[in-house]
């Protein structure tokens, strides 16, 4: 465990310019009276705040995003491109698997999923969330390579919040995604 202290100095001394250190002042402590001293102390994370202003400025969250396609390669290749962008990533090869994975991972605020697949195809793994209150608020990019507007529409009226088409690009993909996941 690190001590603030240590911290400080620790992140005093990567400054490149020496001249520009963080003040490190001694916090004086009173002793209290008997009575005063079986009062319970509260700490930050006892009182009613914001994550943000309880955790450390160091911690992140990543945003979660399912990944659901059949082709592993497909996954492997767009789990990294996401990871590398700060994105914490699960993968399912079908809609059945994608559902199970939304059912254990009730914070995933992103499905990328593909239209041809086994068992459960995408337009039935949309109509599946359209109809299920516990997941119809979970933004859903289709990523397909059917390109004609007739799988764009009927992508659009199952609930689908962005198409992309493979082959696709990096740069819009993640800025697709950016989009769908932190809205202006």
């Amino acid at each position: 465990m690190l001590d603030g202290t240590e911290l400080i100095q620790y992140l005093s001394d990567q400054q490149t310019d020496g001249s520009q250190r963080l003040q490190v002042s001694t916090l004086k402590v009173e002793s209290k009276s008997d009575e005063e001293a079986t009062e319970p102390i509260k700490t930050l994370s006892q009182k009613q705040l914001p994550p943000s202003l309880v955790e450390p400025f160091w911690v992140r969250r990543k945003p979660k995003v399912l990944l659901v396609d059949d082709s592993i390669t497909l996954r492997h290749t767009l789990a990294m491109t996401l990871d590398k962008n700060g994105y914490q990533v699960f993968q399912a090869q079908d809609g059945y698997e994608a559902i199970e994975q939304l059912q254990h991972q009730t914070d995933i605020q992103l499905v990328i999923c593909d239209i041809e697949m086994p068992r459960m195809n995408g337009f039935e793994f949309l109509k599946h969330c359209q109809q299920d209150p516990a997941l119809v608020d979970i933004p859903v990019v289709i990523l397909t390579s059917r390109s004609n507007d007739k799988h764009r529409l009927i992508a659009t009226q199952l609930g689908a919040k962005a198409y992309i088409t493979k082959p696709y690009l990096e740069h819009q993909l993640l800025t697709t995604v950016t989009d769908v996941v932190e809205p202006i």
